[in-house]
């Protein structure tokens, strides 16, 4: 790699990178950990890439030679007057042409720019100022460093793509190869300067073993067919039942995997199942409230220091994770580039892909094609998969990249699960009521303020009924979900969407606002999940309520959606659904034709159309989360939890803000736990600040009903 550098490596130890190391010391760990990464994964990236990754890693810091870095660093100052940056110093280590001869411009092009965006700042340095900073500050030390001068060429601007934050620069050819790079580079980086013992953890025989118990067990056709197509791209369709979870293990096989999932609850589920269910420990979770999870395990603390940062930077073999951690890639905010880096080498599932709202599913396709474009693999698997979704997959990733599968049952072996009835628009309590004498009943609100009516009603007559949505704290709403997993009957559980693909339950009958087809389906796997209903009398019961429909800025539903669902579900009044029936509702609804004029629609592609607009630098990472997950909520203590518990708050804050790493974030998972999520339209309640990212709300809260939207005052304590 010499060749490529102006200068030879680095000779003498007294130049620092940091205050208690050499710059030739972190050279050689950021180069080892290249080296591991390419142990493990190297059959993923082209001779070109390890190249290319070599000659980042090796020349990254060189610019830390600087006198200017070396007075600050030795001075413990964190700036000085006068400095240019190290990193828009170091391209100029460069040998280009050398680089020529077996690199394209694209590719030097790729280089300079990632070495001279490894840390995200902007270079207002101007270009004549290089030549006289170089003569005062750098010249000498080349000398002594390198043990020989350096020709003065200070002009590798030519050869950047733009630099931080890129407001007008030039965009890359191809974003994805420039921030494949970039973002390995950070990792090596990161890992080098941590002295992480493992930037990637791979325990062959640990997997293995871990494959080998699930294909012990009966396989169905669908994991088996997976297993078969582990090398491909694949869509796969088939209904509840049929083993999504495992085939989807199977699928990723011996490679790095991420698995993918709409809610929280539902991948806490998946890791359990993974990590006690087949005792596989190089799996991990991330999402907003991993940490909680993973500072509560067993283990010395740094131990859990140690796997939290691991999962941090992407090290397990399997991740458990929601799909908001994953697919922020594509608006090329700065800092998201290692995220994207690792998924290139991976396989990604996506579960119940047909929960997202236009935002991210525009988030998901076109991150697929970044993914294909560098080497990544991806599974989709569904109950029901919305027509328009392959559509756009034809479009933007094309329809040579992935493999459709759908399996249904066969008719005659089919277990009938469902036969539906459809109603007015509200609720038929005194039915309930009967059915709930004998049986587990289940009431989906399409609201949380619906919810809390209905409970309201039904606690009048029995008090057999109970009540579970997301406006509940977190250890009230933990014991409720306990509750409802284990919950025999006979009586009453209200709920809201939030039970729509989270919770393995399973009741005897289904009360359901109308929501829209695909949800709709979803609410009814949580009837009869796996057993076969052979009555006469319906167990789905859907009331055309038209709560939730988008209506003046208010709702979630599109109305035309919902319309075409309910004309839809209309034709199957008083039937049994069969798996082909909802297919094929799905494939009528949601085609372009059908959505040409919906908001739906409309949404999906000026989502697409601006991502594809986007440039490194135009979001950074927090708007990109905002924007992504659509969900702008706020973490808060309701004011009556805080009044009622202000002792046990008061202590947790004192103990958070006197303890450091670990042990602060164990303190904060106890008092997370009197904390609710508000949507951000409820904004105006917030109070102030309890620590970084919880504030208080000046809102009630019910132990039975969760949190209600009056101002808190006297007449609440």
């Amino acid at each position: 790699m010499d060749k490529y550098l102006l200068v030879g490596p680095i000779y003498d130890d007294s130049f620092l990178a940091k205050p208690d190391e050499s710059l030739k010391e972190h050279t050689g760990w950021v180069l080892m950990e290249a080296e591991k990464l390419f142990l493990i994964y190297g059959d993923h990236f082209t001779d070109k890439e390890k190249q290319l990754l070599k000659i980042a890693c090796l020349v990254h810091d060189y610019g830390k030679i600087n006198r200017l870095f070396q007075e600050k660093i030795k001075k413990l100052q964190k700036s000085i007057e006068g400095e240019i940056y190290h990193n828009f110093l170091s391209p100029i280590f460069l040998n280009f042409e050398a680089l020529k001869e077996d690199f394209s411009e694209d590719e030097i092009k790729d280089l300079v720019t990632a070495i001279a965006n490894h840390h995200a700042r902007e270079d207002e340095t101007p270009k004549y100022v290089l030549t006289d900073y170089y003569e005062k500050n750098l010249k000498d030390n080349i000398l002594q460093c390198f043990h020989t001068d350096m020709p003065l060429r200070l002009r590798y601007h030519r050869y950047l793509w733009f630099t931080q934050p890129n407001e007008m620069g030039k965009v890359p050819k191809s974003w994805g190869s420039y921030a494949k790079l970039k973002g390995l580079l950070q990792k090596c980086d990161y890992a080098g300067s941590a002295h992480i013992e493992n930037l990637e953890i791979f325990d062959r025989q640990k997997r293995d073993e871990f494959l080998e118990d699930i294909q012990k067990r009966k396989l169905y056709p669908f994991q088996s067919e997976l297993m078969k197509l582990q090398d491909k791209n694949v869509v796969a369709v088939a209904p509840t039942g049929s083993g999504k979870t495992e085939g989807s293990f199977l699928w990723i096989g011996k490679d790095k995997g991420f698995y993918t999932l709409p809610l929280r609850v539902a991948s806490n589920a998946i890791y359990e199942r993974a990590r006690k269910g087949y005792s596989y420990d190089e799996v991990t979770i991330l999402h907003s409230n991993a940490l909680d999870i993973l500072a509560k395990e067993d283990g010395e603390q740094n131990e859990i220091e140690t796997r939290y940062e691991t999962t941090k930077m992407l090290g397990y073999p399997l991740t458990i994770t929601t799909v908001d951690q994953l697919f922020k890639f594509p608006f090329q905010a700065v800092g998201h580039e290692i995220l994207f880096a690792t998924l290139t080498y991976s396989k990604v599932v996506i579960d119940e892909i047909q929960m997202y709202s236009s935002t991210i599913l525009a988030c998901i396709i076109l991150g697929l094609k970044y993914l294909v474009e560098q080497g990544g693999k991806f599974l989709i698997t569904t109950a029901t998969l919305p027509p328009i979704f392959l559509d756009y997959l034809r479009k933007y990733v094309g329809d040579d990249q992935y493999i459709y599968r759908e399996f249904l049952p066969n008719q005659n072996e089919e277990i009938l699960r469902h036969r539906i009835s459809l109603h007015g628009t509200d609720f038929d309590d005194a039915l309930v009521l009967e059915q709930a004498k004998q049986l587990k009943v289940l009431v989906i609100c399409n609201t949380i303020k619906r919810a809390q009516e209905i409970f309201q009603r039904f606690h009048e007559s029995t008090s057999s009924v109970f009540l579970l949505h997301s406006a509940f704290i977190k250890k009230d709403r933990q014991k409720k979900e306990e509750q409802i997993l284990n919950f025999e009957g006979p009586g009453i559980w209200v709920t809201t969407q939030i039970v729509e693909a989270s919770l393995d339950i399973d009741f005897d009958v289904l009360h359901t606002d109308m929501p829209l087809i695909d949800n709709l389906f979803q609410r009814m796997g949580r009837c009869y999940r796996k057993r076969s209903y052979s009555k006469s009398v319906p167990n789905i019961y859907i009331y055309d309520s038209k709560v939730g429909i988008k209506e003046k800025n208010k709702g979630f539903y599109d109305a035309d959606i919902y319309q075409m669902s309910l004309e839809e579900i209309k034709k199957y009044d008083g039937q049994v659904l069969m798996e082909k029936d909802k297919l094929d509702m799905i494939k009528r609804i949601y085609t372009y034709e059908s959505l040409e004029h919906t908001e739906y629609l409309n949404d999906l592609e000026d989502k697409i159309k601006s991502l594809q607009e986007s440039f490194p630098g135009r979001y950074d990472k927090q708007k990109a989360d905002e924007y992504f997950r659509d969900i702008h909520d706020y973490v808060v203590i309701p004011e009556s939890v805080y009044v009622s518990h202000q002792k046990e708050i008061s202590d947790l804050i004192s103990e958070y803000q006197e303890s450091r790493n670990i042990e602060r974030m164990r303190i904060k998972s106890r008092l997370l736990d009197y904390t609710v999520s508000i949507p951000f339209y409820q904004k105006s309640f917030i109070s102030g600040p309890v620590i970084a990212n919880i504030s208080r709300a000046l809102v009630y809260y019910d132990e039975e009903l969760g949190v209600i939207y009056e101002r808190y005052n006297d007449q609440f304590e």
